[in-house]
């Protein structure tokens, strides 16, 4: 009894998207929620973004973010969404089923191996930044031989 009054619990209220109206938010529909969004983030091919799944769902970017923020479930969800979206978005990417460069400029977004990749990259790209400068080199005068004429000047 004492979990089903949690689970009834109303947590917050939120504004759907679609109909405008304010809808409550408790574990259960937190829950359920996130557990579709999974689901669909892993079977749903045409899913390509986060924003495709709360979207479609009536939620705007600011509410979501706000329980991913604040609910583990909701937490724990995103980053298991995030994985079947990375997954898709860069085997769409190998096989040429989507623009490369948008998908690798995105990328960083939805893996954390690709946010790793671009940061070592840019890490690189640092170090070689502060080590460019003035390279000064002496070159001793070459002996005057049949090789190497006489420079000549031009007037």
């Amino acid at each position: 009894m004492q979990s089903k009054k949690r689970e009834s619990l109303w947590l917050e209220e939120y504004k759907d998207c679609f109909t405008f109206k304010t809808k409550p938010v408790t574990g259960l529909f937190l829950e359920r929620f996130f557990t579709d969004l999974v689901k669909e983030a892993a079977h749903n091919e045409d899913v390509l973004t986060m924003a495709d799944l709360f979207m479609r769902k009536g939620v705007p970017s600011e509410t979501y973010y706000g329980w991913v923020k604040r609910y583990p479930i909701a937490s724990e969800a995103n980053e298991m969404a995030k994985g079947f979206i990375a997954n898709r978005r860069e085997k769409g990417a190998l096989k040429r089923k989507f623009d490369v460069g948008m998908a690798m400029f995105s990328m960083p977004m939805y893996s954390d191996e690709w946010k790793k990749l671009v940061e070592w990259k840019s890490s690189l790209k640092q170090k070689e930044e502060k080590a460019k400068g003035n390279i000064t080199v002496i070159m001793e005068k070459f002996a005057e031989t049949n090789h190497v004429p006489l420079k000549q000047k031009i007037n």
